[in-house]
């Protein structure tokens, strides 16, 4: 993690030179302050991250950036302050006062460009860890891929200087800007825009024919090119792409709004304000953030706005994927978080919002909601849905003879405090299970879209009993591309990670999930039930497809949302920003292929449960689990059915 120093330049808005900094810049305080300073260039390396909530004890909010270049828009109110240090070290410090700050959007770049942009808010409108992804194992997109959370007080960024931006921070009791009118861009720039998206993909992405053929995307890409024969606001023109990059239909593909509209998005769009659930092609409120518990809870969308509730999802669904052609993924994101209501915003359906609703008793009503911004949109969020401390845990039932292992993330350290790390868990987790003399063993990783590759491997190792393989390949397309021109950050794949051979691909060869692998000690020889859905993503498929293959689990709940025989990923990944739009595509260089059976009979799909679960909005209402229900019956029993 160490490094050479870096001096510390600011350049403001206006595109002056960059001003060498070696003193305090000053305190501000009282009224109204904003302070610009935006677009240092740096040599970044390879490193992926994800800014992620965690309730926090330190008294106030700081961002240290050790060897780094920083870009930073502030606003400030009332008695908020903000004191900003660059020393001759080239060390930065912000200091925001605890009881004001209420939300902040941040930003990492590394080698592939914007390698995480996210929102950073907790329960008591204060952020003081977020996490940063530096592992050169890392491969998945931002938000999913290996976290190294840290004390904001101590943050490291890696080996080399970066670009850290902590963008639009909202002051508690400061109103949200306006938003902006949206300019519209010529048709020809837009043409050129998909031009470029769809030529980076077609040379750089190694799977983007593994669901979807050749000829049939051709005809995505020529029917949607057909249609830019106008001006359109960078949303409209998203509308317009995203649903082609969806059809390659890999899930760690995507096209995000620009940076300015997602600021925008987070400042202040008024949000739908319920969590809904998806279920069967039928949308409910799950939670209701105006009147917690209210009626309205378990009731079914029928309209809103006067759309019907058909028409959006029919349309929503064209935005999102997993991997393949599964059944769960979209379902599953359009019900996490608060993905439905950036889609609705998407579609240009706005505050206020007229529900038509039948509620849990079968009569028809009507109600309408003011919306709300998303950092009070999270705040209720995080409220009714508290994130656990570490990523994974284990616990005991029946005197130890059943044990329930909980993945919520497939990360090197376990706990925020970077003690211990994932291999130490299962470590420990394992020499408990010898101890207590665990007969059946409980994995649950739903909802754990995955992370880094290693821990799912050291996993495994502790449950086979016999060498095994894990990857049986990992392949990109070339070492670089001339769409790295859009992307400055970008940076040839290493020569030596790499080996060009005879089908004219490059095969990567240092990877340790590669090559033969040898089990761990202490074993585990009992019965292994998992619990997966929907978003069971990414490295959470690797290790299910290669526990399926072995015959070593039964696997209860939905089919995940990952493919059982590999995906698109990598370390090795760009987030092309499109010239004119501004809009951000983002994937991997790197097609992993696992090493499983060649007969598995749903090929484009994900690991199928044994048992499948269906689940009804007044189970989900009333917080009833069935898929663990029915996990420790078989627990119990020891008799797990035989997969035919």
């Amino acid at each position: 993690m160490g490094g050479q120093a870096a001096k510390g330049y600011l350049q403001n808005d206006l595109g002056l030179p960059p001003i060498k900094l070696w003193r305090t810049l000053g305190t501000c305080f009282g009224g109204i302050c904003r302070a610009v300073v935006d677009e240092a260039q740096s040599p970044r390396p390879n490193v992926q991250s994800r800014w992620q909530n965690r309730c926090g004890h330190s008294p106030a909010y700081k961002v240290r950036a050790t060897r780094c270049l920083l870009s930073v828009r502030l606003t400030f109110a009332g008695l908020f302050f903000c004191t900003a240090i660059l020393s001759a070290a080239g060390e930065a410090q912000f200091i925001f006062n605890r009881e004001t700050l209420h939300a902040a959007s941040v930003v990492l770049e590394g080698e592939a460009g914007v390698l995480g942009s996210d929102y950073v808010s907790t329960n008591d409108g204060t952020a003081q860890f977020i996490a940063i992804q530096t592992d050169t194992l890392n491969r998945d997109s931002p938000g999913s891929s290996n976290r190294v959370a840290t004390d904001i007080d101590r943050l490291v960024l890696g080996n080399s200087s970066y670009k850290f931006t902590v963008d639009d921070l909202d002051v508690a009791g400061m109103p949200p800007p306006a938003p902006k009118p949206a300019a519209k861009i010529p048709p020809k720039l837009l043409q050129e825009d998909f031009h470029i998206m769809r030529h980076a993909l077609e040379q750089g992405h190694a799977g983007i024919y593994w669901y979807t053929g050749k000829a049939d995307l051709d005809r995505m890409f020529d029917h949607a090119y057909r249609k830019i024969d106008h001006p359109m606001s960078d949303l409209d023109f998203w509308r317009l792409a995203a649903p082609v990059v969806v059809h390659i239909k890999c899930g760690h593909t995507y096209l995000w709004y620009p940076a300015a509209l997602r600021a925008q998005d987070r400042r202040s769009v008024p949000y739908l304000p319920l969590v809904v659930k998806v279920l069967r092609g039928r949308v409910y409120v799950y939670q209701d953030f105006v009147t917690p518990g209210s009626p309205r809870e378990g009731a079914e969308i029928l309209s809103i706005n006067g759309v019907s509730m058909k028409a959006l999802l029919k349309d929503m669904r064209t935005f999102v994927t997993g991997d393949g052609n599964g059944n769960t993924a979209k379902e599953w994101h359009l019900s996490w978080t608060s993905g439905f209501c950036r889609l609705l915003y998407a579609l240009g359906v706005r505050s206020p919002f007229r529900l038509t609703y039948r509620a849990p008793n079968g009569k028809a009503n009507t109600i309408e909601l003011e919306g709300m911004t998303q950092p009070d949109w999270e705040k209720r969020w995080f409220a009714r849905n508290p994130e656990p401390k570490n990523i994974a845990d284990l616990n005991f039932l029946d005197d130890g003879k059943i044990a329930v292992l909980t993945i919520r993330n497939w990360y090197d350290y376990v706990d925020p405090e970077h003690k211990l790390t994932f291999e130490d868990f299962l470590r420990h987790s394992f020499a408990q299970l010898q101890t207590n003399g665990t007969r059946s063993l409980i994995i649950d990783v739903r909802d754990d879209t995955g992370g880094a590759d290693e821990p799912g491997r050291q996993l495994f190792s502790f449950l086979s009993d016999h060498p095994f393989y894990y990857y049986k390949d990992i392949v990109s397309n070339a070492r670089e591309f001339d769409f790295f021109k859009y992307e400055p950050a970008s940076k040839p794949i290493p020569a030596d990670a790499v080996e060009l051979r005879a089908d004219g691909k490059f095969h990567h060869i240092w990877h340790p999930n590669l090559g033969l692998q040898q089990p761990r000690q202490p074993h585990l020889a009992g019965k292994v039930f998992v619990l997966m859905n929907g978003g069971t993503f990414s490295a959470s498929t690797e290790f299910l497809s290669v526990l399926h293959s072995h015959k070593r689990a039964t696997f209860i709940g939905e089919e995940t949302g990952g493919s059982y025989y590999g995906n698109n990923s990598g370390i090795y990944s760009v987030n092309l920003e499109l010239p004119n739009s501004k809009l951000k595509l983002h994937f991997g260089l790197m097609s992993y292929y696992q090493a499983v059976s060649d007969d598995y009979k749903y090929r484009d799909r994900g690991v199928m449960p044994d048992y499948p679960i269906t689940h009804s909005i007044e189970d989900l209402v009333a917080g009833r689990d069935k898929d663990m229900e029915l996990a420790l019956s078989l627990a119990r029993a020891n008799r797990p059915r035989e997969r035919k």
